[in-house]
């Protein structure tokens, strides 16, 4: 039984010309312009670091001590709630034996 193809006349020429590898690369001219363009680039900041300026420092404000009050109650909500759950699943003990 033979099965469909599933490519159109398009997609298989598409195919085609994609899985054949290219015999030729860039011309050499192309890939001296890339590499003396990343120099270029690299080197340019390097020489306009000195000429940078930082901005104005901002203003130090005087910082007012955080309240540790809604952490310590975080805390305590939280202790509270693992060892209700703990006493909720703590098993029973089994009853005494008659005498």
């Amino acid at each position: 039984m033979n099965r469909p193809d599933s490519l159109t006349p398009e997609e298989r020429e598409l195919a085609r010309l994609l899985g054949r590898p290219s015999a030729t690369g860039p011309a050499p001219a192309i890939d001296e312009a890339v590499l003396a363009a990343a120099r270029t680039a690299v080197e340019a900041p390097a020489a306009d670091a000195a000429t940078w300026k930082l901005p104005p420092a901002a203003p130090v404000r005087a910082t007012r001590p955080r309240s540790r009050l809604p952490a310590v109650f975080g805390l305590a909500a939280s202790v509270i709630f693992a060892v209700g759950i703990a006493w909720q699943l703590k098993p029973e003990e089994p009853p005494a034996p008659p005498l």
